[in-house]
């Protein structure tokens, strides 16, 4: 199971591909894309809905983990990252990947089983889940590496491709 995680943002949206083979979880690729400054949110709009295109259509993931919008004091700021999002959205539902979406305190509960953790925090057990102690990884990638993995524990379990349904 490969799994891109995204973490929407219009100044910077972390992104990563984590794969689940054979019970290991293994980073794949991660970035941050970063529209310029200077453009327009319509221009930065885009910029992020290419950048995800093109990922999702060179990645194809099974599935796209996506950060749900949290209630910010400034109501300006919560707009334009609910546009990230829907871009971002778009870009996964063109490519053909299901979408899964998980609030932020879940991912953070998630992974350090707290669901206030700092970012550094999370980076910190994104970086030990992968093996990757020593290397490094922006935060927005982290984040976005979090909501993968996050997804990973959460979905079913696969045995020879079908679904294991989960019992009640």
């Amino acid at each position: 199971m490969r799994v891109l995680g995204l973490d929407p943002g219009t100044s910077a949206t972390g992104w990563g591909l984590v794969a689940f083979e054979e019970g290991r979880l293994s980073l794949v690729r991660c970035g941050v894309w970063r529209p310029p400054a200077r453009l327009e949110l319509p221009a930065r709009l885009d910029f992020l809905f290419r950048a995800a295109s093109e990922t999702v259509d060179a990645e194809r993931p099974d599935a796209v983990s996506i950060e749900t919008v949290f209630t910010a004091r400034n109501v300006a700021s919560t707009l334009k990252l609910t546009h990230a999002r829907g871009v971002l959205l778009l870009a996964a539902a063109r490519g053909g990947a299901p979408v899964h979406e998980y609030a932020p305190r879940l991912v953070k509960k998630c992974l350090t089983g707290w669901g206030a953790a700092e970012k550094s925090q999370v980076r910190a057990m994104v970086l030990s889940l992968l093996a990757r102690q020593r290397g490094r990884v922006a935060l927005d990638a982290a984040d976005a590496l979090a909501l993968a993995i996050c997804h990973i524990h959460a979905a079913p379990p696969r045995l020879s491709g079908a679904v294991i349904p989960a019992r009640a």
